[in-house]
């Protein structure tokens, strides 16, 4: 019996992470995280003495409670320009990210083949709305959960008798932990619209396979790594195949991820065209 021939396969260019864009992304969500981190210093902290003693001396009473509410508001609306700024900070960043893919898409491909990506997208708009929403929601989302956790922590405070040295480090813990959160949302929210982009784009020229390429790091969870340099389908995120091979394989066999490019959280790799001879 014959052997089975390999396909021939043109390989296209890596295309490049939109890394400031994640950068400008983060800034906007840092911007919220320190206007809420300094009016709580300024309004909040410099009066927790005042307030740990007065709820220390009668708990019962609501007058430490109702000043512990009006700080919060105060902080809550204080935040209120930064969001505002952080909400245009990402819809600028949504349109980078569109200009920076399609270059990348366009470097992606072989010079000689003149391939021209200006063509119609009628999706596009709809990529960058829901990216704005899902920017805005998580903006609003970290906004308040943030300033609920500092509410929390006097609160728990004042019902455990904790001092006023420890309460101010719960608090600096809050807002640490509240920073790095920022940046993984900032990564996944980048990477998310960048690997959307890439497929539609790809689609939208004829182009149903894509070799999968990890950032190459410590960091590329098992389930891309096994992945690297295979090549997949955009028509079903659950296969792949050697590159030349006709043979198509479940993911699964190999603990692959059965996620397309940048669905994961955090996904950082990246896809190459792939072009049938």
């Amino acid at each position: 019996m014959a052997k089975k021939k390999k396909s021939k396969i043109i390989k296209g260019k890596k295309l490049l992470f939109p890394h400031n864009s994640e950068k400008k992304y983060l800034r906007s969500l840092r911007l919220v995280l320190k206007s809420i981190r300094e009016n709580t210093q300024r309004l909040l902290v410099e009066r927790l003495p005042y307030l740990l003693i007065s709820a220390d001396q009668d708990y019962s009473n609501q007058l430490w409670s109702d000043f512990l509410d009006r700080i919060i508001d105060q902080i809550d609306l204080l935040a209120d320009p930064s969001r505002l700024k952080a909400y245009a900070g990402i819809k600028e960043v949504g349109e980078e990210i569109a200009q920076y893919n399609s270059i990348q898409t366009i470097k992606s491909f072989p010079s000689e083949l003149g391939v021209n990506i200006f063509v119609q997208e009628p999706w596009l708009a709809t990529q960058l709305e829901s990216f704005n929403e899902q920017g805005a929601a998580l903006i609003s989302s970290l906004s308040d959960d943030e300033i609920s956790s500092v509410k929390q922590v006097v609160l728990r405070s004042v019902s455990e008798g904790t001092n006023l040295t420890t309460t101010i480090k719960d608090i600096q813990k809050r807002f640490s932990i509240s920073f790095r959160h920022a940046k993984l949302i900032a990564r996944d929210q980048t990477a998310k619209l960048n690997g959307s982009l890439t497929r539609l784009r790809q689609e939208n020229l004829g182009i149903e396979n894509y070799i999968w390429q990890t950032s190459g790091d410590d960091r590329v969870r098992k389930s891309h790594k096994v992945l690297d340099g295979m090549e997949c389908t955009w028509q079903d995120p659950t296969i792949y195949r050697i590159p030349g091979e006709t043979k198509w394989r479940k993911r699964s066999s190999i603990g692959g991820a059965e996620l397309h490019i940048g669905q994961d959280f955090q996904c950082r790799c990246t896809s190459i065209p792939v072009l049938e001879e």
